[in-house]
């Protein structure tokens, strides 16, 4: 059956993308052109996953699988990848995730849906502009009821992103700002897939389980890595603890538990 819901992604390249220093700067550089036309395919490559790339074990690395990609000389993005990085315009989240820093603000979708609606209503307003012609009072009066109605579903939408940022301030000890543009996309476009407020707070839990005591995983126990596209294999991952120290006995009590009691055989639990 055809998908009649076809969806659409765009990247809007900010104005000063070709006057920033550090594209200037690539551009400079013997190949720059090059590297700065990879850099835009690969944030082309990010699009459906939110300003994100991820390893699929197609080739042997992440740089290889991102050549095949874009069709593109494996040195010419190993190159690329690599100024980009120490430029901060690319995280290396893990050894199969980059997260593309500047792209993230840069990505707006619809679905065909979304656009059939748009073109909708803009033709009931442009009727009912025609009505208000003749009845200019009942007009007036149905818009405000519209207007009404939005301002409801934008107070509950608010409330909910800030139960969400709060909860994970109080766990993570932060103080992330539910008013964040990005923030609020991210949760926003969580919840149009239709997971629950207790679904982002049961991420929460888990991540805080796996990262909270580790320095080096903690620093991503944030919105742009918790609510991403990965949101739904954080939701159903077994919680496993990472620790900096030789010190497991927080994590035994934790399987201790899930095992209502049982001995557990130490040796064979991947801490």
């Amino acid at each position: 059956m055809a998908n009649n819901n076809k969806k659409y992604w765009w990247l809007k390249l900010k104005a000063d993308f070709f006057t920033n220093k550090r594209i200037k700067k690539l551009r400079r550089v013997a190949g720059g052109d090059t590297y700065v036309l990879i850099y835009l395919k690969m944030q082309l490559l990010s699009l459906k996953n939110d300003g994100e790339l991820y390893f699929e074990g197609v080739e042997d690395n992440m740089i290889d699988e991102i050549a095949l990609e874009i069709d593109e000389d494996v040195e010419n993005v190993a190159v690329t990848v690599m100024y980009l990085i120490k430029n901060e315009l690319i995280e290396e989240v893990d050894k199969e995730t980059y997260s593309l820093t500047e792209t993230k603000e840069c990505i707006g979708s619809e679905t065909a849906s979304t656009v059939r609606s748009r073109k909708h209503r803009k033709l009931i307003s442009e009727t009912k502009a025609l009505q208000c012609n003749t009845d200019a009072t009942k007009c007036n009066t149905e818009i405000e009821k519209e207007l009404d109605t939005e301002k409801e579903l934008d107070i509950e939408i608010t409330t909910t992103i800030k139960e969400i940022v709060d909860y994970l301030n109080e766990k993570v000890g932060t103080s992330y700002r539910a008013s964040s543009e990005r923030t609020k996309k991210l949760i926003k476009a969580r919840l149009n897939e239709k997971y629950t407020v207790d679904d982002f707070k049961s991420v929460i839990d888990i991540k805080c389980r796996d990262w909270k005591n580790s320095t080096e995983w903690s620093k991503f126990l944030r919105p742009e890595t918790l609510f991403s596209n990965k949101f739904e294999s954080y939701l159903q991952q077994a919680p496993k603890r990472v620790e900096d120290t030789e010190d497991n006995s927080e994590a035994l009590a934790y399987f201790m538990a899930k095992g209502d009691g049982k001995e557990v055989d130490i040796e064979n639990i991947d801490f």
